[in-house]
Formats: C-alpha cells, sequence, structure tokens
C-alpha cells in the first residue's frame, strides 16, 4: 500500500512518485519495493527480529517489537520502518498490526509531515501500555492487602515472582525502545528536519514515563514480597513461642514425674495422700508458669 506526502496531506498513491515523500506499507514477507532502500540492507535488517535502531548511509531503520500483553494468539509481532530521504517504507509482521497501521495512516489530518508519520506510529504502540501497567499496579495493591488482611494463599510466593518476571521483561523492553528512540533523534544521517524531531519527543516521553512505571512497579513488588517474608517470619515466631511455653510449662512436671518414677523406696509411696499432694502440686505449677507468662507478654 503506497501513500503519497504532498502538501502535509497524505493521499494514496499507485506509483512511486518521482518527486517529493511517499510512505510505503508492507507485510513482512512481501516484495520489498527497492525505490526506498538498498535490497540486501533491507533483507538483513528483516531477518533480526529484536527492538534496535540501526543507521547505514542515507538510511535509518528502526525495529520496534509489541510487548506480550499486545500480542494476538500469542505470536509475537513486531514492525519494521525504513526512514530514507524519498521517504517512510513500513513492514508489519502480523495482520493486526497491519491494520492498525494503516488506520493511522488514513485518518484524515492535515500538515503532515514524516515525523509526525512516525510519532503517530508509535505512540500507536505504546497506546495500551499505560491501562496494562495500571493493572499490573491494581494486582501487586491485591498482593498487598492480602498480606495486611491475612488472606495469602498457597501460591502466593509463585504469583509474586511471575509478577516480578513479567515486569523485568517489560523494563528490558522498554530500555530498547527509549535507546531506539534516543538514536533516532540524533539523526546521524540527517534524514529528519530539525523542528520535526520535536514531534519525537512525545512517543520518547511517554517511554521514559512507562520505564520509571515499571522501575516503581518492581520496588513495590519487592516490598510487598519483604512484607510478605516478615508476615511469614512473625508466624513462625509466634508458633515457636507457643512451642516453648508449652515446653516450659511441662518442663517442671517432667521433673515430678522423673524424680517420683526413679526405683528407689520414697517416704510418700507410704503416705496416704502423697497421690493427691502430688496432683495438686502439679496443677499449682502449671498455673503459676501460665500466670508468670502472661505476666511477661509471652502470650
Amino acid at each position: 500500500m503506497l501513500f503519497l506526502l504532498e502538501n502535509g496531506i497524505l493521499k494514496k498513491a499507485d506509483s512511486f512518485p518521482e518527486k517529493g515523500k511517499c510512505v510505503c506499507l508492507c507485510r513482512t514477507g512481501e516484495a520489498f519495493p527497492e525505490n526506498l532502500a538498498p535490497l540486501k540492507t533491507a533483507e538483513m535488517v528483516l531477518k533480526n527480529p529484536s527492538t534496535r535502531f540501526e543507521s547505514y548511509e542515507n538510511l535509518d531503520t528502526v525495529r520496534l517489537n509489541l510487548p506480550d500483553h499486545r500480542l494476538k494468539e500469542g505470536k509475537s509481532s513486531g514492525i519494521t520502518i525504513f526512514v530514507t530521504g524519498q521517504g517512510i517504507l513500513i513492514f508489519c509482521d502480523t495482520e493486526h498490526l497491519m491494520e492498525m497501521v494503516q488506520m493511522e495512516l488514513t485518518a484524515p489530518r492535515q500538515n503532515l509531515t514524516a515525523e509526525k508519520i512516525l510519532s503517530g506510529l508509535f505512540e500507536g504502540i505504546l497506546s495500551e501500555d499505560a491501562a496494562y501497567l495500571a493493572q499490573l499496579e491494581a494486582g501487586v495493591e491485591q498482593l498487598e492487602d492480602d498480606v495486611l488482611l491475612d488472606k495469602r494463599q498457597k501460591d502466593y510466593t509463585k504469583k509474586i515472582l511471575r509478577l516480578r518476571k513479567r515486569l523485568m521483561s517489560l523494563k528490558r523492553h522498554y530500555e530498547r525502545v527509549t535507546d531506539v528512540f534516543e538514536r533516532l533523534m540524533l539523526n546521524e544521517n540527517s534524514l529528519l528536519s530539525l523542528r520535526g524531531i520535536k514531534s519525537l519527543q512525545i512517543p520518547y516521553g511517554r517511554a521514559e514515563r512507562l520505564y520509571q512505571e515499571v522501575l516503581h512497579l518492581l520496588d513495590y513488588v519487592t516490598q510487598v514480597r519483604e512484607a510478605y517474608q516478615a508476615e511469614v517470619d512473625i508466624s513462625l515466631n509466634q508458633t515457636m513461642k507457643l512451642f516453648t511455653v508449652l515446653a516450659a510449662v511441662f518442663l517442671p512436671l517432667t521433673l515430678i514425674a522423673g524424680w517420683y518414677g526413679m526405683n528407689f523406696d520414697m517416704p510418700e509411696y507410704r503416705w496416704a495422700g502423697g497421690y493427691p499432694v502430688i496432683i495438686a502440686f502439679s496443677i499449682g505449677v502449671v498455673i503459676i508458669c501460665i500466670l508468670y507468662f502472661k505476666r511477661k507478654k509471652w502470650f
């Protein structure tokens, strides 16, 4: 699909113009239009699916991948953009992404420039990420509430680890995206106008904010994990304190049982009230220990 950029308006065209800039939209794997970029360089760039920026002679290339939450049917997807002096060439990996880019290009707008077109495409790629991060933050808040209300589930630790792993993946993604925007705005080949580069600062700023939000969520998850571990330690300490109190209460009783369990001829054996006295003494020891431990607030 070919568009002609003329007088700030993008119009569909049937052939490459001799003058002026054009925008060409293709599906990855289609025949490469050599009018806009060298074939060998383009084939080499398209073989590498990682997010990156590359600069060649009179040619800048941008590769941006969609994060996992934006993928359809679990398939990897991304967009490869070639920026030349003659125009912009866009390759989309999937039909879904192709439709998104086509809607962006066919939207009725005026005073368009190559930089504004790039800015619109980048904003479209980043458009749903803020809402997704908000969902992740709500999930972290729910985990925190579960810790405070003691509603932790058996797979609580797994949930935290999965969430942290997801955020680490997003962190790497936005690091690469911001690096791409920074390299593109350096304008090493002077393919973009200095005034038009300002429009690219909008998606760059959004990517930077998303990156900072991910860092904030990573810190948040770490705090929740530490709070969970603290609650586990407190629960364990309470259990150990209970066992310690029980052991301390029964220790004198064990001593009494061991004392009178010795195979000696003790005078108490021949005393009729010896058995009730020992029972009463044992109960008294238990009561005294419990009162003492309560006074010390051990339980």
